[in-house]
């Protein structure tokens, strides 16, 4: 963060932004930041936080990764597609579901005056588990239906 803080907001148009020192001093504020911020809330909110934003990245990045790794041409729409259905299974289901975050947001509450638009089972799936398996399989499929179609790729030129 803090080289994102000196890099993107304070070095537009200055040289030293690139430096060391500028980069050690961004660092050590938004270190300072992050603390500050810490103690403002909860106790539980680093766990919590730690775990909605690695079950995003895992529903958002995991199958994009794996076909990247293990497939000789990954398909760049597949991977899109992959990655919206991801992120936006895992932002529904934790934002109306997932009663372990949809109280405490409550925009379902809000929305429909209710903390969860589901109840039990439901509320208690974690929303990887569902956006997880949901984004592979649209990976797998539009890599699979591009493949056999051989649509090109946007951007491709095509071939003979």
């Amino acid at each position: 963060m803090g080289s994102a803080l000196v890099c993107d907001v304070w070095s537009r148009g200055r040289a030293c932004a690139h430096s060391v020192r500028a980069n050690q001093v961004g660092c050590v504020v938004m270190m300072v930041a992050s603390v500050g911020v810490a103690f403002l809330m909860p106790g539980s909110i680093i766990a919590r936080a730690t775990a909605m934003f690695m079950g995003l990245c895992a529903s958002a990045f995991l199958p994009i990764f794996a076909v990247g790794v293990l497939s000789k041409r990954p398909d760049p729409v597949a991977a899109k597609a992959s990655f919206l259905t991801g992120a936006l299974v895992w932002l529904l289901w934790t934002v109306f579901v997932h009663a372990a975050e949809a109280k405490p947001i409550g925009i379902s509450q809000a929305l429909f005056g209710v903390p969860t638009i589901l109840g039990a089972p439901w509320n208690l799936i974690d929303p990887l588990v569902l956006a997880l398996p949901l984004s592979a399989i649209v990976i797998l499929a539009v890599q699979a239906l591009r493949l056999s179609t051989r649509l090109p790729a946007p951007g491709a030129e095509p071939g003979p």
